[in-house]
């Protein structure tokens, strides 16, 4: 037991490892070639308001959170938008807090939800994943609320970030 036990770590550790080296290696790439602030100068060209390209990345971050985690989905959109987010003039705290809150009403959305998934595996063999779905909605309404309030104001996201010493996003 104990040997299986070392090995499923073992794999979980490398395939976690694999997820962050090649992000690293996409970062590094996207910097060298410039691609993230061609992008970004491309947003700010675009003849559209700049919540449009936000919303549209909010939009992918959404569907990406159907199928993936949230930190293999941090790790891939991080050194694309976050230039364009700086770009458009944005804060930047207040794009990671509505990210963060987009994802996870993407990782508990039907039909392909991964926590929903989760949940039905280590639930009673009584409840449907039906049930789980159901069971769900009124927390992906709630989060849809919060998520609108945080966006409309971006002060209620930031207030208590902003005192605290941090190091701003690259």
């Amino acid at each position: 037991v104990t040997r299986k036990s070392l090995m499923s770590a073992v794999e979980v550790t490398g395939l976690a490892l694999l997820i962050v080296t090649s992000a690293t290696a996409f970062s590094q790439v996207l910097s060298l070639t410039g691609a993230a602030s061609g992008l970004a100068e491309f947003a700010t060209n675009l003849l559209v308001s700049p919540w449009i390209i936000l919303v549209s990345m909010q939009a992918v971050m959404l569907i990406m959170g159907l199928f993936i985690d949230e930190i293999s989905i941090m790790l891939i959109t991080i050194p694309i938008f976050f230039p364009v987010v700086k770009a458009l003039g944005f804060d930047q705290t207040w794009f990671a807090i509505v990210s963060m809150v987009n994802m996870e009403i993407g990782v508990i959305s039907p039909p392909f939800g991964l926590v929903l998934f989760v949940l039905k595996g280590v639930c009673p063999s009584d409840i449907s994943l039906t049930d789980i779905f159901r069971g769900v909605m009124p927390f992906i309404a709630v989060n849809i609320a919060a998520l609108g309030l945080i966006m409309a104001s971006p002060a209620l996201a930031t207030w208590l970030p902003s005192p605290l010493p941090h190091r701003p996003f690259p």
